[in-house]
């Protein structure tokens, strides 16, 4: 399966201030191990990948391609390729509110998300890495370790 993620800087003032860095990484999970995934980056085209950008962070980060243009970003895509579960982590800093952590989502062999985790109404990091690692069949141990946190 096509693996696809993006890492992206903004800071935008209108409509609605932004000041957001997100750092993307992706992890393959196959006969119940969890790996890194090599992903190759490129340039964000408008036209292959506005539409992957809003489904990927509208539901994480409550923001779309349209925030980003009405201030200054930089938009790297990652791709890569898996065989079974993914596990795609975002490493986020929003200097304006001040927070910063880590969101998930995993994403079952046919692309389809079944967990992921909104900035807005997230569980502690722990509570989340427990639910993310019965999800994928791994340990919590093994989902820390990877993410270096362990």
């Amino acid at each position: 399966m096509k693996v696809k993620t993006f890492s992206f800087k903004v800071d935008t003032r209108d409509p609605r201030p932004i000041r957001l860095s997100v750092s993307a990484r992706a992890f393959g999970v196959e006969a119940g191990k969890i790996r890194p995934l090599r992903l190759s980056e490129r340039e964000f085209v408008e036209d292959e990948d506005l539409l992957d950008f809003d489904m990927e962070f509208g539901d994480t980060f409550n923001i779309a391609f349209n925030d980003l243009i009405h201030g200054d970003f930089d938009v790297k895509v990652l791709e890569g390729e898996a065989k079974g579960m993914v596990l795609k982590a975002y490493t986020f800093n929003d200097s304006l509110r001040e927070r910063r952590g880590v969101l998930f989502r995993v994403v079952d062999e046919n692309g389809a998300t079944i967990y992921v985790d909104n900035v807005y109404f997230s569980e502690p990091l722990e509570k989340r890495i427990g639910k993310v690692s019965r999800i994928l069949g791994v340990t919590v141990d093994e989902v820390k370790q990877v993410l270096g946190l362990q």
